[in-house]
């Protein structure tokens, strides 16, 4: 096909509507009016011969085809964002923009002070918004736009976004001071007879650890799941429920609750977070200095 029959503009005006679902939130991002956006929505529809967007029970939602369409166009776009970004300075303090950050709240209590600070003094018309998400619930708030940059616990098979790895950290108990473990650290069968509690973030309550003992044929007993850590160490210090979160979680709680960290009586692999991004803000020198800002401070404050 011969690109001079093509109007380019079209591509933008794609990759916007791809992403945000939604005419008016498209306008607003390329800064082009409604009118404009859905002139050029009806252009793209009698190209390709799809609707493209149907309107669905929560919304926009995208055709079969379109949703063919998302990696490509996202790869073309971030190729063009990076051609004429090509042999630019970026500086920081010029951007003027808002991240938002999925991650559970242990790496965001580890990690929002020192980003902020760094914002603060690098980047001071740079916002942040952080949401509380991990796994795939994360990997689908970056793919619809919801979110720019992901923790947690993540694979790297998917095609559209992009993983690298952040730190690992091993498992541990915490218990509150005067726990029976305290005098007599428990075996595998007395850590599985007691009660526990779970965080997780997940819509399901079935943490990382629990996984892993599922692996093994194994599953513990878990009175309380809640989606939070702000909860679990008040209900640790007044109970005899037994936590296994990651070490450095289980220090920072007993550190601020006095509660008690002992080690695992089995062993698990360690708990691998990853930081994760959509390919479309790949080559976004913006998103790509507050990768390395998150890159810098973790796990250095874990």
């Amino acid at each position: 096909m011969n690109l001079a029959n093509i109007d380019l503009n079209l591509l933008k005006a794609l990759h916007a509507v791809l992403d945000e679902r939604s005419v008016s939130r498209a306008a607003e991002r390329i800064g082009r009016s409604q009118p404009a956006v859905s002139a050029a929505l009806a252009r793209l529809r009698a190209h390709f011969n799809d609707p493209l967007v149907q309107r669905g029970r929560d919304g926009l939602a995208l055709t079969p085809f379109a949703k063919t369409l998302q990696e490509p166009v996202s790869r073309l776009m971030a190729a063009a964002e990076a051609c004429f970004a090509f042999g630019q300075t970026f500086d920081p303090t010029q951007v003027r923009t808002t991240f938002t950050l999925a991650a559970p709240d242990f790496v965001a209590l580890a990690l929002v002070p020192a980003l902020v600070e760094a914002i603060e003094r690098e980047a001071p018309n740079v916002s942040l918004r952080v949401l509380q998400a991990d796994r795939d619930p994360a990997i689908e708030m970056l793919r619809d736009g919801r979110c720019d940059i992901a923790i947690g616990t993540f694979t790297d098979d998917a095609s559209d976004v992009r993983v690298a790895p952040l730190f690992e950290q091993e498992f541990a108990c915490v218990v509150r001071r005067g726990h029976a473990f305290c005098d007599r650290p428990p075996d595998l069968e007395g850590l599985l007879s007691v009660g526990h509690v779970v965080v997780s973030a997940a819509v399901r309550n079935l943490s990382i650890f629990d996984e892993m003992l599922r692996t093994k044929g194994l599953v513990r007993r878990t009175p309380l799941s809640v989606t939070s850590f702000v909860l679990a160490p008040y209900v640790l210090a007044r109970s005899d429920l037994v936590g296994v979160f990651s070490h450095a979680v289980c220090e920072r709680l007993a550190r601020h609750h006095d509660l008690h960290v002992l080690p695992l009586p089995i062993r698990v692999p360690p708990l691998a977070a990853r930081i994760a991004w959509h390919l479309r803000t790949d080559q976004d020198a913006a998103a790509l200095w507050l990768r390395r800002r998150i890159e810098a401070i973790l796990p250095a404050e874990l």
